[in-house]
């Protein structure tokens, strides 16, 4: 698994979550397929109904740019939402704060929603907020 997934995995499985990894490799075509066409991972989270569907990122900016893709598969995701499931992207940057040798993460996550119809997300508490209430 690439570094941001395991990442990502690492912190659902903190969080208490079951988490299996859905991404699938295709030697032959070279590329990396997600189930639904947006899922790396589907996660059961103790505290809520249904499961929860997450695309990971692992670069700044690129976060937009999953939900866009996950917007334009309105008819799967809206499926998805409506059978009681949720669906989140969660976007990991590894930055060096200038002068430091220290390592930070910084996460970001958005979950998805049905509204009239159409599909619209809303950026939340990321991850290291999650954990400090969960475990507060």
């Amino acid at each position: 698994m690439p570094a941001p997934l395991t990442n990502v995995k690492a912190a659902l499985e903190t969080l208490g979550w079951k988490v299996g990894f859905v991404e699938r490799w295709i030697p032959q075509a070279m590329r990396r397929i997600d189930l639904f066409g947006f899922a790396d991972y589907v996660a059961i989270d103790p505290m809520r109904k249904g499961t929860v569907y997450v695309q990971t990122t692992c670069s700044s900016g690129n976060g937009m740019k999953r939900v866009r893709k996950i917007q334009g598969l309105k008819e799967v995701v809206a499926k998805v939402l409506a059978a009681g499931n949720h669906v989140e992207v969660w976007e990991w940057n590894r930055y060096s704060p200038r002068g430091t040798k220290k390592v930070r993460v910084d996460a970001k996550r958005w979950v998805c929603f049905l509204m009239g119809g159409e599909i619209d997300f809303r950026e939340v508490e990321s991850y290291q907020t999650l954990l400090a209430k969960r475990f507060s």
